[in-house]
Parts: structure tokens; C-alpha cells; sequence
């Protein structure tokens, strides 16, 4: 599965409006495009830093669905006074889930450059290491990884119940996180936090790889 994430900072005022538009612009739009497979739409109410993210059964998918997104894409942002600030893809390495995926949980976006040839070492150590900690955290529901291989970027995206899930989920994994990154040679590591505002899968798409 591929992603692509468009990160679009909108006046706080304004997300509901954003909200509204992604909902019924947006992602009726999208399931009409080939291959797509769902959509999450993840909003800090206080910034109005906003990510949405659609996710495609292939990369064919998702590079046939390249002019389709760009329209989409322009056309949410104005709807709300937005403006587009960066659009990345990734190909999802790690997919786990503790339940179904829906509205209203939150999640911490780690998202950062490492050498393309550490990559596969990241995605192992994810898998041995970060996945089994992350999971028997309270109130975990879902870890994934994109990886841009050309590009050496990585998207580590965990979602929690609640915001006092994830805050304390990072005090306890930090030491860990700090040694992964540091022995993959991470690099401008940006974490974001984020509601979800909206979330549906294609039924193929609703479990983890």
C-alpha cells in the first residue's frame, strides 16, 4: 500500500470548515479515482496544522492519481482560507492495528530523514523492537511506517483513545525511540500532534497488512 500526505495549515477558525469540505468535496471525489483505498484526515485544532493522508492499493495507484490529487488537493485548501505547506509519499513498511480504525482518536507523527540505506535497518527495528513496546502501551491502536526510498524520509504515525494515551505513552518509550533514531542516523525529526477528524477505509483496507 502507498500513501500520499498533504499537509495544509488552515486558520484555526476555519478547520470545521475543512473538516466539512474534506467529508463531502474531497473523499467522494477520491473513491472515484482508481485504486483508492481510504483517506484520514488529521487536524491540532489549537495550530490548524492539518494532514490528510489517501491511501492507494499501488504505487501505479497512487502515481495515476497524481493530477486527481492536486486538483483536490488546491480546491480543499481554498475552500477554507488554507495554504498547501508540503505533499509527501510513502509506501506504508509497517501496518499494526489494534482495532478498527475510526474518528475521534489521536495520534503523534514522527516524521524525519535518515540515509535511503538505513531504511530497511528502521523497518526491522520497528518491527523487533518499537512495535512490541508500542503495543502494551494503554490506550494503543495502531503503529504504521511510510518510507520514502528515494528520499532516505520516514513517517512514523502511532494513534491512542486519548490525548493522555499518547502523552504518556511517550514518556515511556522515549529512551527507545532516541536509540533507534540514533543508530539509523535520524535526522530533523519533527513530532506532530493530531485529532483524527475523519477516517474511512475501503473493507479491504480496514485491516493490517
Amino acid at each position: 500500500m502507498y500513501v500520499r500526505s498533504s499537509r495544509v495549515q488552515f486558520p484555526p477558525d476555519q478547520l470545521d470548515r475543512a473538516i466539512a469540505h474534506f467529508k463531502e468535496v474531497t473523499v467522494p471525489a477520491a473513491k472515484q479515482v482508481a485504486g483508492f483505498a481510504g483517506s484520514v484526515l488529521a487536524v491540532n485544532r489549537s495550530s490548524g496544522d492539518c494532514t490528510a493522508t489517501t491511501f492507494w492499493e499501488s504505487r501505479d495507484a497512487l502515481e495515476a492519481s497524481e493530477d486527481a490529487g492536486t486538483r483536490l488537493r488546491t480546491q480543499a485548501a481554498s475552500a477554507a482560507g488554507g495554504s498547501v505547506v508540503s505533499v509527501q509519499r510513502y509506501e506504508v513498511a509497517l501496518r499494526e492495528m489494534a482495532g478498527p480504525p475510526k474518528s475521534g482518536t489521536y495520534i503523534r507523527a514522527n516524521i524525519g530523514q535518515a540515509s535511503p540505506d538505513k531504511l530497511d535497518t528502521l523497518i526491522q527495528r520497528m518491527r523487533d523492537e518499537a512495535l512490541p513496546t508500542v503495543r502494551t502501551q494503554p490506550g494503543f491502536r495502531a503503529l504504521n511506517l511510510g518510507i520514502d526510498r528515494d528520499a532516505g524520509r520516514f513517517a512514523i504515525i502511532s494513534v491512542w483513545d486519548t490525548p493522555a494515551d499518547r502523552d504518556a505513552s511517550f514518556a515511556n518509550i522515549q529512551e527507545m525511540r532516541t536509540r533507534i533514531f540514533a543508530d539509523v542516523g535520524a535526522q530533523s525529526v519533527e513530532v506532530a500532534e493530531y485529532e483524527s477528524a475523519y477516517v474511512e477505509f475501503a473493507a479491504a483496507a480496514a485491516t493490517a497488512d
